[in-house]
């Protein structure tokens, strides 16, 4: 199957989306419309628009090149440059980012000039979200969701350029997306779906179902832009056909009323030739127009004083006789208008004296010699919306006019009109201002709606219902394909691994050091390894088909067969699955001790023994050489220790006679004792103290050979001090304690040993008048840090190995007193814990040792073991 790599293919769409928007930012700064606009009558693609198509192919390619920092900083340039501009739109305002790297010289079908569609604004806000937040948190994996919602965007702004929906590429009166913006959204989108850090990763979100789920979110947003698009564009082409019907209505009202006031400037021309008429004349003319205009509901003659004098038809405006026109302001005030301008008004509305709202159109009279009033004519507005329905066909519409923003008339009131569609055009003449609203009548809006946009609906949820059905199909097939490979696989693999399996067991059978012989049940050999021969002396072909017990002496060699009877009756087993140590018989008829483990075992239904069989006569010989090394060493020690106590305890007894006897010659000798005597009575008695010390030190070393187990609590700074007091230490002597641990567990009397030796050894080496030692603690890994610093004489650095030594001192022992035993026992008890020392001194001046003590954890680890 052939196999696409996403990161790959996701690059290369980055790369030509790149390319699209090189090529129109060319054709912005070389002026060349072909490659901004394709066609004249299309709509621009701004630069902006271009520089962000650029910077999301850029991070598109970086984010394939694992160049997450890059990718991040041109998709948030996008992000900024979209943002802006949505603000803009939202906001109505002008943040001057539209025109900020090129001046705009395109003007076909866009409103801000420089800006880009606000579609397009949102697209590019959510392309540079998605590339950020997939170079942050790739696993959420938003741009399955992101990606093909943008490519759904642009194929619907696209199909909208095909077929002529500019709603599907436009929103109202709003710049528009360009036909390159959409084919650009549609690669970008599909780049952003095949975004991937692997191109085997699984997403958090929809697992392995990511195909089915970007699939299914595409033609959603398709389908549901197209449909709204068609339908936008559907309402649109309603709305401007009830836009022209409305401007066609308006007119042919307004050519109405221009017949009905060119009736009354003729009726009015006669007047003034004949030089007024007769009331009989004037009656016949204007019943004439009475008749000919059915919304005309009277004609009247009104005098200079504006009262109604005459009156056509009588009947039904018997009211309207001697009425004063000058009572009511809005009747007075038409009739000054026309008088003073010397032409047709018209009132604004006002209840008839007959009863039914309506207006006045009223004509001036006069002739050479006077004012003679006025002509009238007495409109209802019933009436008159009845005439221009039945002229122009209003059946389907409902027909309102206001004045002033107030609904004075309204045709169809009785049917129910659609809201979504109203459309109003303003009147004005005659002195006053209608707006004539016309309505679709709700059936009638219904007849018009094309079910396009439902037809589009049903089929794209009936589309992503088939692809669901089948992707799941091809799925479930690739799944029983791949099922059917892996158990083949499998099988393959079985059969592969059974074979070396049997040929691994078969060589290390043969290989193995110990001897392997397999026996059925009535204890015949089946099958040996070389070992077996090597060991016995026998070669296989002698012994297969042998019974076992030729390997044995007496008494195994004749009770062979009732262990197995035994064995199998139920009782309990000697050896078989067991092991123990027995002797064997070689071919020689040697006798020699072996290691034997057998195991029963059961293959179809068959009983078979396997014994595997180790010549130990070897170890019984290294086992008792170790066991009679141990006795000896055991008694070595013993006697070394019985040794100690002697040294410290019998050999002690004389000393301490040499020193009672030294003392009582210094007594004898009081009165008479020269300085000569004096001094070799001290050094005696200096050198017996010495030798008992001695004796004390080489007892304590020859006991620590064993750890300390009991922990307690002990406080580190108290410790100190007290062994600092115990040393008895001149006045001249400071002790100085910087210590970052207060207490912890240990065990304390070979910490305490360690201690004393080494502040003693600063004493009493320090050759000056005063002295200072500091003793510093400080926790480290697994335990913690101590030294022991002193400002005394100094080591020089080629005896810092040497003085951790038995009797190993720097003075003569006559000037300084001393075993020589300190450092030897610190090193002991410090190897004792696993711990080290070192030596800080360049052999002049002071001297610092630094040893480790193991924390709690560590000792009871050290104990333990």
């Amino acid at each position: 199957m052939f196999n696409i790599n996403h990161i790959v293919l996701s690059r290369y769409l980055g790369a030509c989306v790149s390319l699209l928007a090189i090529i129109v930012i060319y054709g912005w700064f070389s002026r060349t419309p072909l490659l901004v606009q394709i066609h004249y009558s299309f709509v621009a693609m701004q630069f902006n628009t271009a520089l962000c198509f650029l910077l999301c192919g850029i991070g598109v390619f970086a984010h394939s090149l694992q160049q997450k920092k890059l990718s991040t900083s041109y998709a948030s340039l996008v992000v900024l440059i979209s943002t802006t501009t949505f603000i803009e739109y939202v906001a109505q305002v002008d943040l001057y980012i539209d025109q900020l790297f090129i001046e705009h010289y395109i003007t076909t079908n866009t409103t801000h000039p420089g800006r880009m569609a606000i579609s397009t604004a949102l697209c590019f806000m959510l392309t540079g979200t998605t590339i950020i937040a997939h170079n942050i948190h790739p696993r959420l994996h938003i741009h399955k969701i992101i990606g093909p919602a943008v490519s759904g965007m642009g194929a619907v702004a696209f199909i909208g350029y095909i077929f002529s929906i500019e709603t599907a590429y436009g929103l109202g009166n709003l710049s528009a997306m360009a036909v390159h913006t959409a084919i650009g959204f549609i690669i970008i989108g599909i780049a952003l779906t095949l975004m991937s850090t692997l191109s085997s990763d699984s997403s958090i979100l929809f697992g392995q179902y990511w195909k089915e789920s970007t699939l299914t979110v595409a033609l959603i947003v398709f389908t549901f832009a197209l449909s709204q698009a068609v339908e936008s564009w559907q309402h649109q082409q309603l709305q401007e056909k009830l836009n022209a019907h409305t401007k066609n209505v308006t007119q042919a009202l307004k050519a109405l009323i221009d017949t009905r006031v060119d009736a009354l400037n003729r009726l009015a021309h006669r007047w003034y030739v004949h030089d007024s008429l007769t009331k009989k004349q004037w009656e016949n003319d204007s019943l004439q127009y009475v008749n000919d205009f059915p919304d005309i509901k009277a004609i009247e003659w009104v005098n200079s004083n504006m009262l109604v004098k005459w009156v056509v038809p009588i009947a039904g405006n018997e009211k309207a006789i001697n009425f004063d026109l000058s009572s009511e302001s809005k009747r007075h005030t038409t009739l000054l208008r026309s008088q003073k301008m010397m032409r047709a008004s018209i009132s604004p509305s006002i209840n008839l004296v007959q009863g039914p709202p309506g207006f006045l159109i009223t004509v001036p009279l006069k002739n050479e010699q006077a004012k003679n009033g006025y002509f009238v004519a007495v409109i209802t507005y019933d009436e008159l919306l009845e005439v221009l329905a039945n002229n122009f066909h209003l059946n389907n519409f409902t027909l309102s006019i206001a004045e002033n923003n107030q609904k004075i008339a309204q045709y169809h009131q009785e049917k129910e009109s659609d809201k979504q569609y109203t459309s109003t055009q303003a009147l004005s003449f005659y002195g006053i201002n209608w707006q004539v609203t016309l309505n679709f009548s709700e059936n009638y809006a219904i007849s018009l709606r094309s079910r396009l946009p439902n037809v589009i609906l049903i089929s794209g949820m009936l589309a992503i219902f088939i692809s669901l059905l089948f992707m799941k199909l091809w799925r479930d097939a690739a799944r029983h394909s791949k099922k059917l490979q892996d158990e083949i696989t499998l099988h393959e693999k079985t059969k592969a691994l059974l074979s070396y399996e049997e040929n691994r067991l078969r060589t290390t059978l043969q290989t193995m050091v110990d001897a392997v012989v397999l026996a059925d049940h009535q204890g015949k050999i089946l099958s040996v390894n070389k070992a077996t021969s090597s060991l016995f002396g026998y070669s296989s072909h002698e012994m297969i088909g042998q019974n076992v017990r030729m390997l044995m002496p007496e008494p195994d060699h004749s009770q062979h067969d009732n262990y197995i009877a035994n064995y199998l009756s139920g009782k309990k087993p000697k050896i078989i699955g067991i092991g123990r140590e027995v002797t064997a018989k070689k071919k020689d008829q040697s006798i020699f001790t072996i290691h034997l483990s057998i195991a029963h075992m059961i293959i179809n239904d068959e009983q078979f023994f396997s014994a595997i069989i180790r010549d130990i006569s070897q170890q019984k010989a290294t086992e008792l050489a170790l066991a009679k090394y141990t006795k000896e060493l055991e008694r070595s020690n013993k006697e070394l220790s019985e040794f100690a106590y002697i040294a410290s305890h019998d050999l002690k007894a004389p000393l301490r006679g040499i020193m009672q006897l030294s003392n009582w010659i210094d007594e004898e000798l009081h009165e008479n004792k020269n300085s000569q005597i004096t001094e070799y009575l001290r050094l005696m008695q200096s050198r017996t103290s010495r030798l008992e010390k001695l004796l004390d030190d080489l007892l304590s070393y020859a006991t620590l050979t064993e750890k300390v187990e009991k922990l307690t609590t002990i406080n580190v700074d108290l410790l100190i001090v007290d062994t600092f007091q115990l040393l008895n230490p001149p006045a001249s002597i400071h002790l100085e304690i910087n210590s970052d641990v207060v207490s912890f567990n240990t065990v304390a009397v070979p910490l305490e040993q360690v201690l004393r030796n080494l502040i003693n050894n600063a004493i009493k080496h320090h050759d000056k008048e005063t002295g200072h030692i500091t003793v510093s603690i400080k926790p480290i890994e697994q335990g913690y840090q101590f030294s022991v610093c002193d400002d005394g004489p100094g080591i020089d650095p080629q005896y810092h190995q040497q003085i951790f030594g038995i009797f190993k001192t720097l003075k003569p022992r006559d000037e300084l007193e001393g075993s020589g035993m300190g450092l030897a026992i610190v090193k002991k008890i410090l190897d004792t814990y696993d711990c080290n020392i070192t030596i800080d001194s360049n052999g002049d001046a002071g001297t610092c040792f630094v040893f480790t003590w193991p924390d709690e954890a560590t000792l009871k680890r050290l104990i333990d073991d």
